[in-house]
């Protein structure tokens, strides 16, 4: 796989998130050190190069976490299992949340998301990584 770069189409799964998040940066950190192949990159909304089409995107991108995959979009619950999936495969316990529908999945999601700043916190400034990280990161 192609690591992306700032001036080259995205390759592979992309993670957007929002950067000045303490959860979402909690969660790219989960994602890191999870993610042996390397298989993700990522990008906070706010640094989210123009290069990559937000056409498909339903709910902006600062009200979830949002992976980009072969072209398509994927928002909220949605995105959580599918990272889950890529990262531990399609027999991991997560997958099982897959049996509730999507709309009590999403309704719980937006109650994290909507309560994040208030329960986790708010940092003044983007997420920057590390020089071991800098390669898995855009914009």
């Amino acid at each position: 796989m192609t690591k992306a770069q700032n001036n080259t189409a995205v390759q592979g799964p992309l993670i957007v998130f929002d950067g000045v998040c303490v959860l979402c940066n909690r969660w790219v950190n989960f994602i890191l050190k999870a993610d042996q192949k390397q298989v993700f990159t990522f990008s906070s909304y706010q640094g989210l190069p123009s290069y990559i089409s937000k056409e498909g995107v339903s709910i902006p991108l600062e009200h979830s976490i949002a992976l980009y995959d072969n072209g398509a979009w994927f928002q909220q619950s949605t995105a959580v299992l599918l990272i889950f999936k890529k990262l531990y495969g399609r027999f991991h316990w997560s997958q099982l949340a897959w049996i509730a529908p999507r709309f009590l999945r999403d309704f719980l999601y937006k109650q994290v998301a909507k309560r994040r700043y208030q329960w986790f916190g708010k940092t003044d400034s983007c997420r920057v990584p590390n020089q071991e990280e800098a390669n898995r990161f855009i914009g």
